[in-house]
């Protein structure tokens, strides 16, 4: 039985469908990845399952049980939801306090040794680089020691050094058991920390799979042969987009065993020779602007 699961989630504002019956699972301890261009429906979708939004129609089940679950999820937003005048320890106090005061002052210890603020505890917000905004986001994000996280593009924004930060802190979070939900129009995002990725556009989810299932969705293969045109002939009949140029044939296929394994019986049986093969799989990118016919948007 999946931890999470969406069924059949619809949601409009106006004539506007933002997300037109949305279904899909998350393992628990996993890093389910929502990947799409801004305006997909990604954030929408965020808010749907933390309950800031009420969904039109659809069912949204944790651990087989339908209900808000709010107490069991943490939101790392994608906006920075703090109060400048207040210092990092008020803030995490006030947030803190929306759980209870059980733990509060064990919770704000743990959680900003985690993102490596501790010298800054008593420094007002507004004086924070926006990497360390990000960082004391998460450490808000996370203040309840929630089961499910719940990360709405945590990386906008921010230097490389703070990105890096950011995507050590949620392998560790995997590692001690969270679940996490990640929204992200960054490709390599979602190719580094991801077990499973869901592609959304448009309020649809229009491919999902591991990395490398999804990697595996289209391959190019390169072939050299002395009957470029026959090559050609062949592979176009058998579905494949193919090019030729010169003595170069590039095809693109979803299966490049069963391509190759007829072209080179066929080759063979009528005489002509394939010297050379080269496969490649097609990147996550070039996948993704396939299926959404859109470049990403910034």
């Amino acid at each position: 039985m999946p931890f999470i699961e969406l069924k059949n989630i619809t949601k409009s504002f106006g004539e506007t469908k933002a997300l037109n019956g949305i279904s899909f699972k998350v393992s628990k301890g996993a890093i389910f990845g929502l990947l799409g261009p801004n305006g997909a429906g990604k954030t929408t979708t965020i808010n749907i399952i933390c309950c800031l939004l009420k969904q039109d129609s659809g069912e949204i089940t944790i651990n087989g049980i339908a209900g808000d679950g709010q107490d069991r999820i943490g939101v790392i937003p994608q906006d920075i939801s703090m109060y400048d005048e207040l210092t990092v320890a008020d803030n995490l106090g006030f947030f803190g306090s929306v759980y209870g005061s059980r733990d509060l002052d064990l919770r704000m210890s743990r959680f900003i040794e985690l993102v490596q603020l501790e010298d800054k505890f008593k420094s007002k917000v507004g004086t924070l680089s926006g990497g360390q905004k990000r960082r004391l986001n998460l450490a808000v994000g996370l203040i309840n020691d929630p089961e499910i996280i719940l990360m709405d593009e945590p990386t906008v924004g921010i230097d490389p050094q703070s990105r890096n930060f950011i995507f050590e802190t949620i392998v560790r979070l995997k590692e001690a058991g969270k679940t996490i939900i990640y929204t992200t129009h960054y490709l390599e995002e979602a190719e580094k920390l991801c077990d499973y990725i869901a592609i959304i556009d448009e309020g649809i989810i229009i491919k999902e799979g591991t990395v490398s299932e999804l990697a595996q969705f289209e391959q190019e293969i390169q072939l050299t042969t002395d009957c470029p045109q026959v090559i050609s002939t062949i592979a176009a009949s058998m579905g494949a987009y193919v090019n030729a140029n010169g003595q170069s044939v590039k095809i693109r296929t979803s299966d490049a065993v069963k391509v190759i394994t007829q072209l080179v019986q066929k080759s063979e049986g009528e005489g002509y020779k394939i010297t050379g093969i080269l496969v490649r799989k097609v990147s996550l990118e070039e996948m993704f602007l396939k299926l959404t016919g859109k470049r990403l948007r910034e």
